[in-house]
């Protein structure tokens, strides 16, 4: 045989079998891998641990609910308006079917302390003609939704000049022609259903960084530990039981309501009658105060003066309504609202409530959680809760993790091992 062709052959075989090794290598190293999961808005729904859990995620909580008021409402053919704040349009039905569109000019802007709420609403007052005492401006055929908002046409000043374009104090504007038919069109007590979504980017999903996953050891009957940015649930033990949530859950919803029902610039006098019977030194009698200073010692420090305050910018009667139907806006189904302190035993909720509400106030009314991210006070048997919002990062990605533990007898040793155990079972660290 020809020496070169032997060489040849010689070469060929080793660059086969360093071939076929390569091969092997790379199989063996791709069976080690397991695909990268993504979750969007809606997320593919999943647990990494849950007991007894009958729900599946919070990302789409605020759509479902919207989705499944207006199937009530087409399949018993009732009227009620749709404004789509997404695709920026009313939409008019009539027994249940579309009848009419409007394009949306104006809505709410992130940035702004009046974002438009979203859920479903009833048409609770109509006038031709409407003062706005927050943005000082006059609007014509405006239709009130929940406090402070509004369906309205073109605003405009007391000289008469038209307000620009990107002018909103919150509320849903159309084109005054527009508001017109769409004012002829609502009656009171009409439902009004309003939705929007905010973009989120696709994120990794978290997953354990070990195959034997342990649990924390914590003293609380109920715990739920969420993405609030995906919706994903990371652990859950009884999220969707009913418990008394006492001032710390009353508190962030009296807040979120004082933010959309109160013009948060005005001025109350504080009188003693209006918190008789409560002796924290906090609110100070015979001195003014403006309602946005008052929702920070609500959160900050539970105070029941700045809870009673804040409900005489209305009546405490009518405040009271209107926490109820924030929470019966957003579907709250575990959640009853009885007093306006929290005080009473009948006030009940869940953490999976919770966790809605908290992603709610991050949506559209951060602002509060800037003020504070830990709620924490007294629950059943003389026990505490507490719920928390936590900025994290996982695999160098922001995450805003939801932290609720009810009825423990330990409760801050219960949230620092809950802390301790994503980071070290999830590699989630706080910011």
């Amino acid at each position: 045989m020809n020496p070169r062709f032997k060489t040849l052959l010689i070469l060929l075989l080793i660059a086969s079998l360093t071939l076929l090794g390569m091969v092997a290598f790379l199989l063996q190293k791709i069976r080690k891998f397991e695909p990268a999961v993504y979750y969007n808005v809606p997320p593919e729904r999943s647990f990494i641990y849950s007991e007894g859990a009958s729900i599946l995620g919070i990302e789409n909580y605020l759509k479902d609910a919207i989705e499944k008021e207006m199937g009530k409402l087409k399949e018993e053919k009732k009227d009620f308006l749709y404004a789509d704040l997404k695709e920026m349009k009313i939409i008019l039905y009539e027994e249940g079917e579309e009848v009419k569109s409007f394009p949306v000019i104006g809505k709410g802007a992130d940035w702004f302390l009046g974002e438009t709420p979203l859920g479903v609403y009833h048409a609770s007052y109509k006038t031709r003609l409407h003062f706005s005492s927050c943005c000082h401006v006059w609007m014509p055929y405006a239709i009130q939704f929940f406090g402070n908002y509004f369906l309205h046409g073109w605003p405009y000043d007391n000289q008469g000049r038209m307000v620009k374009t990107t002018y909103s104090g919150g509320c849903i504007r159309l084109s005054t022609p527009d508001a017109s038919k769409v004012f002829d069109f609502v009656e009171e007590e009409m439902p009004i259903l309003v939705f929007d979504e905010k973009n989120i980017p696709s994120l990794l999903a978290i997953k354990p960084e070990y195959e034997e996953m342990s649990l924390p050891e914590i003293q609380a009957q109920f715990i739920l530990v969420a993405d609030l940015k995906t919706g994903e649930i990371i652990l859950n033990k009884g999220g969707d039981s009913q418990f008394y949530g006492g001032p710390a859950a009353n508190n962030l919803i009296l807040a979120l309501t004082a933010t959309e029902s109160i013009d948060l610039d005005k001025i109350i006098f504080v009188k003693q009658w209006m918190f008789e019977k409560v002796n924290e030194g906090i609110i100070v009698p015979e001195r003014s105060y403006r309602a946005y200073d008052l929702l920070r010692p609500l959160l900050v420090y539970s105070s029941e003066e700045a809870a009673m305050v804040l409900t005489r910018f209305w009546t405490p009667e009518d405040f009271l309504r209107l926490m109820q139907e924030k929470t019966k806006s957003l579907d709250l189904e575990n959640t009853f609202i009885a007093d306006l302190t929290g005080n009473s035993q009948k006030n009940k909720t869940s953490l999976y409530d919770l966790a809605r509400i908290f992603r709610y106030t991050k949506d559209y009314r951060k602002f509060l959680l800037n003020m504070t991210n830990e709620l924490t006070g007294p629950s059943e048997d003389e026990k505490e809760s507490k719920f928390a919002v936590f900025e994290m990062k996982y695999n160098g990605e922001e995450r805003t993790i939801f932290i609720g533990l009810a009825n423990s007898s330990k409760i801050e040793e219960d949230s620092e091992k809950t802390l301790e155990w994503l980071e070290k079972d999830f590699g989630l660290t706080k910011i």
